[in-house]
């Protein structure tokens, strides 16, 4: 793997006096190599070397490295061995839970970063979280795909103030900062919370807690799904209702109601 300030040597031999290039698929940059030596015959071939060097945002997984050489009318493109990895952007947010600057009418909402690194992976000893100051990194989930915080007691209304730091394994650094307002909810319900908060793969179990009125009875609904799944009351904690589901692909959105 290659990384912001590394540098790839590629040398080819070929016809002399040809005009070589060589370039990484899917980087748009195309790297001149200079004739080295000659034979001692016309009838041996030049050696041609270039260097390429990692600049911040470049970035390809497991791409050929295609050396091109012309002589007049004459065209020829080799594959060099073994394919590179370069990376040389930060892993890329794509959704943030609760969403920036929104209200919430939870009061024990996960806080989750969904995010993406296409060519490494999220460095797990890079993940910093700090929600209004405090540093919570000990009790956060770290997956490939998300940072997930389960909050164990219920915020206070107001606004919660959350600051992310993570690296890919590449030490491309990604700071992300968002706000969002904690509102008393208008209803039955109090705290919904959702355990893993992260992506789901095939096996995981999908745990949904919602806290409301005692003596009710609830149910949960994911989107995609026709049926509603009941909840049970714990009977050491009155209010707080359980309900579990192994979810089909794409079935990520969640809506209670306890009634």
């Amino acid at each position: 793997m290659l990384k912001v300030g590394d540098r790839l040597t590629v040398s080819a031999r070929g016809t002399r006096g040809a005009a070589v290039t060589f370039q990484i698929v899917g980087i748009p940059q195309v790297v001149a190599m200079r004739e080295a030596s000659t034979g001692a015959y016309q009838a041996q071939p030049s050696l041609y070397t270039g260097t390429y060097g990692v600049r911040p945002q470049d970035a390809a997984r497991n791409a050929a490295v295609l050396v091109t050489l012309e002589v007049g009318a004459r065209r020829v493109t080799a594959v060099a061995d073994p394919p590179v990895t370069v990376d040389g952007r930060a892993p890329r947010v794509v959704a943030l839970y609760p969403a920036a600057d929104r209200p919430v009418a939870n009061l024990r909402p996960n806080v989750v970063a969904e995010v993406f690194d296409e060519e490494t992976a999220i460095d797990p000893r890079s993940v910093r979280l700090l929600i209004d100051g405090r540093n919570l990194t000990a009790q956060t989930s770290i997956a490939e795909t998300a940072v997930s915080y389960n909050p164990p007691r219920p915020f206070a209304p107001g606004r919660v103030q959350v600051r992310l730091t993570m690296a890919d394994r590449a030490g491309n650094v990604r700071r992300v900062a968002w706000d969002f307002q904690v509102v008393e909810p208008p209803g039955l319900v109090k705290t919904v919370t959702l355990n893993p908060p992260a992506p789901l793969t095939g096996d995981d179990v999908l745990t949904v807690v919602a806290t409301g009125a005692p003596g009710g009875s609830a149910r949960f609904l994911l989107g995609g799904l026709g049926r509603p799944v009941p909840m049970r009351e714990s009977r050491t904690t009155p209010g707080a209702y359980f309900g579990t589901y192994s979810p089909d692909p794409g079935t990520n959105l969640l809506r209670v109601s306890l009634t």
